[in-house]
């Protein structure tokens, strides 16, 4: 029997030893590739997230083809899937503090508005104050100066008190021992003015220094009342009076001397002190009693 020969494909790798060589070296240039990108598209994955996210997105519209529990175990493990799921938590969390921030800015904004409105009361009322308080600055300075002027009122007040004092003082002084001579002078001349003749002397010099007593007098008090700004009393009316002589005297008593008696009694009784203004008719032994001692004894008048 005779053999055909075989019929060799051109397609068997095998057929020919370079092509065998060939198409093993592609393989392995392939699986290696397919290593090499794989190993890539992890690092990619894992270092981009845009990478990861395009992965997770093909291997979503993969897994759709899936059992939706083959589809869910495959996918809820995933980086992706964890991420949202931590962002949806995250923003419902952050959608719970937002309405509690909410109610809060709104509780905040009533507690807002009531602090203006007691704000606004406020500066009103402070208003009010500033006003009241700068009246009572012009009132504290009116009074202060109301103060000074008093101050200085009663600082001359003072001096002229001090200084009346002193006048009247002076004056009272002088007053009471002007008086006290005045009447142990007229209390000491009485007897001597009461003898016949030569009393008349005496009665003229206790007259004249009583002229002279009350015209001082008159002056002290005019300088009293010019401190007091009182009306001066005319002193030259007591001061300008005239005591008469003794020969004036004498001529009155001769002329009428009852006459005389009369107006010194008339005046004495205006003074106060009530005279007689009749007198009666001294005897002749009266007389004798009043006369013989002063003129002697003469034969003819004193026997």
């Amino acid at each position: 029997m005779n053999e055909r020969p075989t019929n060799v494909s051109v397609t068997d790798p095998t057929s020919s030893p370079i092509r065998s060589n060939g198409f093993r070296s592609f393989r392995r240039l392939l699986t290696l590739a397919s290593f090499i990108g794989l190993g890539a598209l992890n690092i990619l994955v894992v270092v981009s997230e845009a990478v990861h996210a395009l992965a997770y997105e093909a291997v979503s519209a993969v897994s759709r083809a899936l059992p939706e529990a083959v589809a869910s175990r495959l996918l809820e493990n995933s980086p992706t899937a964890k991420t949202r799921r931590e962002i949806a938590a995250s923003k419902a969390a952050l959608s719970a503090e937002l309405d509690a921030v909410t109610r809060k800015n709104k509780a905040l904004v009533g507690q807002v508005s009531a602090l203006d409105e007691k704000h606004r009361i406020l500066s009103s009322r402070h208003l009010d104050l500033e006003k009241a308080h700068a009246d009572l600055g012009t009132k504290h300075s009116a009074l202060g100066k109301a103060h000074l002027d008093l101050k200085g009122e009663h600082a001359e007040l003072v001096r002229v008190s001090a200084k009346r004092a002193e006048a009247v003082k002076k004056f009272s002084t002088a007053l009471g021992v002007r008086m006290a001579n005045n009447v142990s002078r007229n209390v000491a001349s009485i007897p001597g003015e009461a003898i016949p003749f030569v009393g008349t002397a005496l009665v003229i010099g206790v007259t004249s220094l009583d002229v002279y007593d009350a015209c001082q007098t008159l002056k002290e008090l005019n300088e009293v009342n010019l401190e007091f700004a009182y009306a001066p009393e005319d002193h030259e009316r007591v001061c300008g009076t005239k005591v008469p002589s003794r020969s004036e005297i004498v001529a009155q008593v001769k002329g009428n001397w009852r006459e005389a008696y009369r107006t010194a009694a008339d005046a004495l009784s205006h003074a106060g002190e009530r005279v007689p203004t009749t007198l009666p008719d001294p005897s002749w032994q009266d007389v004798k009693d009043t006369v013989c001692p002063v003129i002697g004894s003469p034969r003819i008048l004193c026997q």
